[in-house]
């Protein structure tokens, strides 16, 4: 799958999943650089449902929403070039497509405060604030603040997990994936992943196994761009589509 995260991207991972054996693995390559972290949670249980292990592969990013849908799995397959990110959900704005929560309360806050110590600069901080209403910043207040609700149902949708397993991964990932980046694009790789308890399988990136999923990937990388690439492939459907206007 390589895609942003959206409520459509439900019935087309569905479609992937279709007619699959429950009994045997499944192993999703995945890239995306986010989106809706809601939309990652149900992605979560229907992986969950429709495998015995769910094995997630990172060659590249997954982030945001893509992280939530990993602390599902089984088993993370990371390299040096794999990278998650926070868990910052991200608030769909008209004219700027999916921006980060945090740094839109940020900007709103900020702007707020530069009027109150400078009412004169109220028409130039207006307008780098354009499409931004009250509804929209009670959004992303409301999403921010369901962030670790959203890790929780994610973490938990494990099939092999305890209730004590739930708790203590909810704390171990809380400070490095939602306290305490500054940055939506924050790194967290292979390394941060696995200190944090996340089920992290590291391999070199000359190893054959690597070397195999890299080989897949960079076939649909040669397709790109990938900002513009929507790509679900499985046993039973594919859809390649390139969103380049």
């Amino acid at each position: 799958m390589i895609d942003q995260i959206v409520p459509d991207t439900i019935t087309h991972f569905a479609e992937t999943l279709m007619e699959l054996d429950p009994a045997k693995d499944l192993h999703l390559l995945l890239h995306t650089p986010g989106g809706d972290g809601e939309v990652a949670v149900r992605m979560a249980r229907m992986a969950q449902e429709a495998s015995a292990q769910f094995v997630l592969l990172v060659p590249d990013t997954a982030k945001s929403a893509g992280t939530v849908l990993a602390l599902a799995a089984h088993e993370i397959v990371m390299a040096a070039t794999s990278d998650l990110g926070p868990i910052d959900p991200q608030i769909f704005v008209a004219d700027r497509g999916f921006v980060s929560a945090k740094d839109l309360i940020v900007a709103v806050d900020g702007a707020i405060a530069a009027v109150n110590a400078q009412p004169d600069t109220f028409a130039i901080q207006a307008a780098m604030l354009a499409g931004i209403d009250a509804t929209t910043l009670q959004f992303a207040r409301s999403a921010l603040a369901r962030t670790g609700d959203l890790a929780r149902q994610a973490i938990s949708s494990h099939s092999d997990r305890t209730p004590a397993d739930i708790d203590t991964l909810c704390k171990t990932i809380a400070q490095p994936f939602i306290e305490s980046p500054r940055s939506h694009h924050a790194v967290i790789g292979a390394q941060e992943a696995e200190a944090a308890g996340l089920p992290i399988t590291r391999l070199p990136m000359q190893s054959p196994h690597w070397l195999e999923i890299w080989e897949i990937w960079s076939h649909y990388f040669a397709l790109g761009p990938l900002a513009t690439l929507s790509v679900y492939e499985g046993a039973r459907a594919s859809l390649i589509l390139s969103n380049d206007a």
